[in-house]
């Protein structure tokens, strides 16, 4: 001990007791010049438009490790967060984390770099993380912040994902991009991928791969295998580990959507039938629940409740408050698999809200709401709450059908009376509620919000384009929703006539899209048919990041 005491007491020095150890220093990240990797990158991202550079991590990694660490997001701007490698890293993989943990994006394509564009909303503190898959060297991180009208330039220029862009660099899957555009094609509404990469599977035994689903969210699960692999199996298991989806057969693909209201993990298990082999599993996320944009041949998988019906319309009640107005038990019942159970519902003059709660085990369910004479007033699907908004000009006797997609069980049935509603959501009771529907897969709409949405008419064969004057740092959410029940689709695309900058949405009978611009500019609204002519309701919404 005589002879190790002198190396002991300068370990001790740097200690006040208590405690009887150092504390550790706070993780901050710094302005610093860049790294010798990231010369050239750091230099074209701010050639395009990004702000300074921001050094996150570097190390010498081998295969299989990580490097990371938490940097500040730029308020009421975007982000551009890259790694580069020396020739010893055959494949890297970056990734890009909440505060919480949760998942914001990845870039996992099969090079030696990686660079992901995250814009508007994220976290005031973000992780970014590098993970070698094949190879060895040294990896570094870096970002930039970059005005929002200028992400589109800088992705490009250091070739990053871009948000909703449909899935980043695919290189190490030949034909793989075009699937996944032709697959996100026939789904409708926007995606942003949050997880993509290859993996083996093996007959003899069950590949698993957990993924969140964030509260209000959905995501689209699509499983490629290779040319070796002729059959494949995807399931979902819910927190229980009990079987709560599998995936649809598109040929040798698999492929499904699951929404959650509250927010859940899923593990995705892979498995094929006869033959090992390799599959491409690549996850994206909408933004809110996305349903009422979806094509009509898409099937929606949906959490189910945790718990009584009565407790559910309790904590919706103490969650909505008089937002909505006081509220009135209506009806009871217990939905069953392959019938409906019809409610007798009394909707006054004016505008009503229907809500369904739904108590375990029932879910997922679906609810359609009638007038005594067969006209449908709306139509809604869910797992926890179903809800329907129906303005009437009087009095009217209608009908609820509830009905079971998954398993049995109770339901309670509420309605809140608004005064009596403008003409124009009298004369389009059904985009009214395909308008509610989706609005509130995004937050809460209000009674008076509602009442600001107009009547739009979309003629065969023309666009409907308006402009919006936006004040810098303000976003524009435009939200349409149609009356046919034959409408074929609709495209909704927004373009920042200042840079050109344009994003596309598009739905079967709701469209609806977000753009955020950092200057004062003007962007314009395109509406288009794909068949003519077509009559709805159109919101605009205008917001912060």
């Amino acid at each position: 001990m005589r002879r190790f005491f002198p190396l002991i007491l300068p370990l001790l020095a740097g200690c006040v007791e208590p405690p009887p150890v150092c504390p550790a220093a706070p993780l901050h990240v710094v302005e610093s010049p860049p790294s010798v990797l990231l010369d050239k990158v750091a230099l074209a991202s701010e050639a395009s438009g990004a702000g300074g550079f921001v050094g996150i991590s570097e190390a010498l990694l081998a295969e299989g490790d990580r490097v990371g660490d938490f940097f500040t997001a730029p308020a009421k701007a975007c982000f551009v967060v890259y790694a580069r490698a020396t020739e010893g890293v055959r494949d890297l993989d970056l990734f890009v984390f909440g505060d919480d943990g949760s998942a914001l994006a990845s870039d996992e394509g099969g090079s030696a770099q990686g660079a992901i564009m995250i814009c508007p909303p994220f976290p005031e503190r973000v992780f970014a993380s590098a993970r070698v898959a094949s190879g060895a060297g040294r990896v570094a991180i870096g970002a930039h912040s970059v005005p929002l009208d200028r992400a589109v330039a800088v992705a490009g220029a250091v070739n990053a994902r871009v948000p909703g862009e449909e899935s980043g660099r695919l290189e190490s899957w030949p034909g793989l991009e075009l699937k996944l555009a032709a697959h996100r094609k026939r789904l409708g509404a926007t995606w942003e991928d949050i997880r993509r990469f290859a993996t083996v599977v093996d007959p003899r035994a069950a590949t698993r791969a957990t993924v969140p689903i964030a509260a209000q969210t959905c995501i689209d699960v699509l499983a490629v295998p290779s040319e070796e692999v002729p059959s494949l199996e995807l399931m979902v298991e819910g927190e229980s580990g009990r079987v709560v989806a599998r995936g649809e057969a598109h040929g040798r693909d698999r492929a499904l959507v699951m929404c959650s209201e509250l927010g859940e993990s899923v593990t995705l298990v892979l498995r094929p039938r006869n033959t090992s082999g390799h599959v491409a599993l690549i996850v994206g996320k909408s933004r809110g629940l996305i349903a009422p944009e979806l094509a009509s041949s898409v099937v929606v998988r949906r959490a189910t409740p945790k718990g009584t019906a009565e407790a559910a319309r309790e904590a919706f009640e103490a969650e909505i408050g008089d937002l909505w107005g006081k509220p009135s038990t209506v009806g009871k019942g217990v939905a069953v698999v392959g019938a409906r159970v019809s409610v007798p519902v009394k909707l006054p003059a004016g505008c009503s809200r229907i809500d369904v709660h739904a108590g375990e085990p029932l879910g997922p369910f679906d609810v359609g709401l009638w007038k005594g004479d067969g006209v449908l007033l709306g139509e809604s699907a869910a797992g926890l709450r179903a809800t329907v908004v129906a303005c009437t000009d009087k009095p009217v006797e209608a009908r609820l059908d509830v009905g079971s997609d998954g398993r049995p069980g109770p339901f309670v049935v509420e309605r809140r009376t608004l005064a009596t509603p403008k003409a124009t959501l009298l004369a389009h009771p059904l985009a009214l509620a395909r308008l509610f529907e989706r609005l509130r897969g995004l937050d809460e709409p209000t009674p008076v919000e509602l009442g600001t949405a107009v009547a739009v008419e979309l003629p065969a064969r023309r666009r409907l384009d308006t402009t919006f004057e936006l004040a810098a740092g303000e976003c524009l959410e435009p939200v349409v929703a149609l009356d046919d029940e034959t409408s074929g689709g609709i495209d909704l695309r927004l373009v920042n006539e200042a840079t050109s900058d344009n994003i596309l949405g598009r739905g079967r009978f709701v469209a609806s899209q977000r753009l955020c611009v950092s200057e004062a500019a003007r962007v314009r609204l395109e509406l288009r048919a794909d068949h003519g002519p077509q009559k709805g309701l159109l919101l605009v919404r205008r917001s912060k990041p």
